[in-house]
């Protein structure tokens, strides 16, 4: 593992994995449906990719629930303007293969 990569054990490592296809499937919904996520998606599809990433996959898995069910954004987001409303879908999938792969070991798993 390299310096920044976080150090799972592997039951942590499943989990991140299966986050990961769970947010994919979301991603591939929103590409088969042919429309873009909505603003709250986005919001907590940010945040769901950011604590992957950060290897906090409680935190992750409740911010994509909360896209699941398109929760509100925070009070004090919802009437200005935030970075997550550019992204589109392909950047998000992006986001996510930079995440998997950075939580990859084996090149077999990729």
């Amino acid at each position: 593992m390299t310096q920044d990569t976080p150090d799972l054990s592997p039951s942590r490592r499943l989990r991140v994995r299966s986050l990961s296809d769970r947010i994919g499937r979301f991603l591939a919904q929103l590409e088969r449906n042919r429309r873009p996520p909505s603003r709250r998606e986005r919001y907590h599809l940010v945040e769901a990719l950011q604590a992957l990433y950060e290897g906090r996959p409680d935190d992750s898995e409740a911010a994509l629930g909360r896209a699941e069910q398109v929760a509100p954004l925070p009070a004090h987001l919802a009437a200005q303007p935030i970075p997550s409303d550019t992204l589109s879908v392909e950047s998000l999938r992006e986001g996510l293969e930079a995440i998997v792969s950075r939580h990859t070991d084996d090149p077999l798993e990729r």
